[in-house]
Formats: structure tokens, sequence, C-alpha cells
């Protein structure tokens, strides 16, 4: 009983974005937060092998944004596992991808029709200010996946959002290989990550005047992070 209560209250705290962890949201993938994930899956796996519990495949998809991110092979074991058990993948899926607000569609839509711009050097940028959240009715959390988005397009190296809070932007990074998102996230936003998925802060006043000024510096400092 203590043990799936301890369950229940760790899947509880899982956020909007799928994410099961330790760290605050300005340090997702950075730090060990990597490391912290793993053994929250290895912990959820041990319930499983004592409960065979099916209700943990949800958490398992989110956390992994489908199996994209931050996976293992014992990730891989526990989703293999909880198929043979029985879960239904299928209705899972629907549940989490195909029952979004109306509002999100609209407002990837947008962002990718009227507010995406790619540099010369392939760096897709979309800024996700407060005035575009006032018009959409945003909602935290509904903003996640479109950072992935532009790296579909070919000459795209490495794609960043910026969604503004109070006095900052909190920023997603995503690359390609061959491009470190770890890297320019340290360099430039007080972040890090994974090569390839990073995030940080970029603070109004303090990195920037104010916040119109966000793309101006996603342009600067990118050509400076591929012109070194």
């Amino acid at each position: 009983a203590v043990v799936e209560k301890a369950v229940r209250e760790l899947m509880a705290t899982q956020d909007a974005n799928g994410y099961i962890g330790t760290y605050q949201d300005e340090n997702h993938l950075g730090d060990w937060d990597i490391w912290g994930r793993k053994y929250v899956m290895l912990g959820l796996l041990a319930y499983y092998d004592q409960t065979g519990d099916r209700t943990l495949m949800t958490g398992l998809t989110t956390d992994t944004n489908n199996f994209a991110n931050s996976v293992f092979p014992s990730t891989l074991e526990m989703a293999s596992r909880l198929i043979e058990a029985g879960a239904e993948r299928n209705r899972i899926l629907n549940s989490l991808y195909n029952c979004y607000r109306e509002n999100r569609i609209r407002l990837m839509g947008y962002m990718l029709g009227e507010n995406l711009t790619i540099t010369p050097d392939g760096v897709a940028c979309m800024i996700l200010d407060k005035a575009i959240q006032e018009r959409f009715g945003f909602i935290r959390g509904e903003a996640e996946g479109f950072v992935n988005m532009p790296l579909a397009i070919r000459e795209v190296r490495m794609s960043i959002l910026l969604t503004e809070d109070d006095g900052l932007f909190r920023v997603s990074i995503r690359s390609k290989e061959g491009t470190s998102a770890n890297t320019y996230a340290k360099e430039y936003f007080h972040g890090g990550g994974h090569e390839l998925a990073a995030g940080g802060k970029l603070f109004f006043p303090g990195d920037i005047p104010e916040a119109g000024d966000a793309q101006a510096y996603i342009l600067n400092t990118s050509s400076k992070f591929f012109r070194r």
C-alpha cells in the first residue's frame, strides 16, 4: 500500500507536457535531469514487475514524447512488458494526441504559418509572446512539440521556440545531428541539456533590453554560433 501510494503521488506530479522527474521547469534537460528520469523509469518498471499496473503506459508514453526522447533500453523493455500485459496502446495514443483543444491547433497553424522565421544559417525561430498567448487563450503545455516541427524542413539545422513569461522567455532548442543544441543553450541561454535537445532562459532586461528584442538576439547569437 505504501509503494502504491508513492507511485500514484509520483504520477500525479506529471506535467502537462508529459514530464515526470525531480527538476523544476527551467532545469529540464539540464544538470542531472536525464539521469533522474532514467531512475524514475526504472522505479516504475520495478513497480510494474510486482503489480502489473497497465496505467503506467500512459505516463511512459508522455514522458518520452511518444518514445522520441530520453529513451533507454529499460524504457523499451518496460513498454514491451506493458503491451504484452494488455496495455491498449492505440486507445492511449488517441486520448493523448487526438484530444487537443481547437485553440492549440489554430495556434500551431499561426506559429508555423505567420510566426516562423528561418535564418540564412538554417535556424528556425518561433516566438510565443504574451500577445499571442492571449489571442489564442494559451494554456501552459499546449505548445509542447512545436519546436520539433521546423526540423522537418531540409534546410533547418536548429529550431528554437521562445515562450514569454514574466521577465523572461523560456527557451526550447532542438537540432539535427552535427549541430549542438546543448552548446548553444549553455553559451547564450543560461541552460543546457542534450546534444540535440536543450533548454534555457532569455532574460529581459538583462540579456536583452525588452521582449521585442528577442528575435534580433536569436539572429545575432546564432550567426556567431555558426561562424566560429
